[in-house]
C-alpha cells in the first residue's frame, strides 16, 4: 500500500527488502478511500496462500489477485462514500491467469458405499469473509470445475463447521498453486494433480502413492506434489444408509 505514486514504492521496497532477486513489477494498482482498511481485507483473504507466515509474500494467480483487490476497493469506497471513475490506475499486461474450464470433472474414486446423506443447503450460514475466502477457492479451480463461485458457497453452506472445510481446501489450493508451472500443465494434468492434492486431504502420502493411479505424473512427480500439502489428513466421514 502507499498513499503516493506505486512506482515510487515499489523502487522503496525492492532497495529494503534483501533476498529479492529483481525489481518489482507493479502488474495492477487500484485507488481507495483508505488503504490500510483495504490492505488488512484483502491480507485477510490472501492469508492461507502466504509463502511464508511472516512476510507479505502472496502465491496467488495474478487475475485472482486483480480480482479480489477490485472488490475489496469497491468494498472500502462504498464504506468511506468514495466514488471514483477511475478506480484502476494501473494494469500492465501481466498474465498467469489459469485456462477456462475443463469438459469433465476430475475422475477421482474416493470410497465405495451405498449411499452418502448430504446435509441440507444452508445447514451453515457463511459469514461474507468467508464466502469471499470461498470466492478465491472457486477461481484457482475454475479449470477444473465448471460451478460458479455462488455453487461453490452453496456448497459449503452443507456443511456442520465450513470454517474447516474453507481451510482444508485453501492448503489444498495452496498446494495446487506450487506445482512447478502448473500454468504449463495440461488439462488432464491438473485434474490428476487436484485429485492427488484431494486424496491427500483425507489420507496420508503414503496411502495416497499406493492406492492412487497415477496416469500422467510419474511418483516421483506425484511425492512432489503431496510434499506440498502441509496439513495432517481429515478422514472422511460418511454417514451409510442402511
Amino acid at each position: 500500500m502507499t498513499t503516493r505514486e506505486p512506482e515510487v514504492r515499489a523502487k522503496e521496497i525492492y532497495r529494503g527488502v534483501s533476498g529479492v532477486p529483481e525489481p518489482f513489477e507493479i502488474a495492477f494498482a487500484c485507488k481507495v478511500a483508505d488503504c490500510e482498511v483495504a490492505e488488512k481485507k484483502i491480507h485477510r483473504r490472501f492469508n492461507a496462500y502466504r509463502s511464508n507466515k511472516a512476510r507479505e509474500f502472496f502465491i496467488i494467480p495474478v487475475e485472482i489477485a486483480k480480482k479480489v483487490i477490485i472488490s475489496v476497493c469497491q468494498e472500502v469506497n462504498k464504506m468511506f462514500g468514495y466514488y471514483t471513475d477511475e478506480l484502476i490506475v494501473i494494469e500492465n499486461q501481466i498474465t498467469d491467469s489459469l485456462e477456462d474450464c475443463a469438459d469433465d470433472p476430475p475422475e477421482v474414486v474416493m470410497l465405495s458405499i451405498n449411499s452418502i446423506v448430504s446435509s441440507p443447503l444452508k445447514t451453515s450460514l457463511l459469514s461474507d469473509e468467508q464466502k469471499a475466502r470461498v470466492e478465491i477457492i472457486a477461481e484457482i479451480f475454475a479449470n477444473i470445475f465448471r460451478d460458479t463461485s455462488d455453487a461453490w458457497i452453496m456448497d459449503f453452506s452443507r456443511d456442520h463447521n465450513p470454517e474447516t472445510e474453507i481451510y482444508i481446501w485453501e492448503h489444498i489450493a495452496m498446494a495446487f498453486l506450487k506445482i512447478e508451472q502448473v500454468k504449463f500443465l495440461s488439462e488432464e494434468q491438473k485434474k490428476e494433480a487436484f485429485g492427488i492434492l484431494l486424496m491427500r486431504s483425507m489420507t496420508s502420502a503414503s496411502k495416497v502413492l499406493e492406492q492412487f493411479k497415477l496416469k500422467t505424473f510419474s511418483r516421483k512427480a506425484a511425492k512432489e506434489i503431496l510434499r506440498e500439502y502441509k496439513l495432517d489428513p481429515r478422514p472422511l466421514v460418511v454417514r451409510q444408509l442402511a
